[in-house]
């Protein structure tokens, strides 16, 4: 999940604007929710942590009501976006086994060599019942 830094227009009012440093990707979108959908500015990624949507859904109703983390995340496994959309994860590059930046291993263009010791020279004939 990503860390970022931003600036807050407080109730939408761009005469008092507050910075932050450690809002997670989701809270950007609680924020919107309640200071209004242009209020979170100047945006960039700084970090990154391993969370769970449960998790993070807890962790913004104990500093937000928690009707409107509901509201906004409704259920036990909300969906909820955890990456900035155009910046790659962290996380996922420092893995290997993951395959890479996209988390997914690439595909091999060998063929696949038969392993099985079945005879397929009766493929296409009636079966005997």
């Amino acid at each position: 999940m990503h860390i970022v830094s931003c600036m807050i227009a407080i109730g939408g009012d761009i005469r008092t604007v507050v910075a932050r440093e450690d809002i997670t990707w989701p809270e950007v979108s609680m924020l919107r929710f309640i200071h209004g959908e242009a209020a979170v500015t100047d945006i960039e990624v700084v970090d990154e942590v391993e969370r769970t949507p449960t998790a993070e859904k807890a962790r913004l109703a104990s500093i937000y009501d928690p009707k409107l983390v509901d509201s906004l995340y409704p259920g036990v496994v909300p969906l909820m976006e955890s990456e900035v959309p155009g910046h790659e994860s962290m996380l996922k590059a420092n893995k290997p086994e993951m395959g890479g930046p996209s988390g997914v291993k690439p595909r091999s263009h060998h063929k696949a060599k038969k392993t099985d010791e079945h005879d397929d020279g009766d493929a296409g004939k009636p079966f005997d019942v």
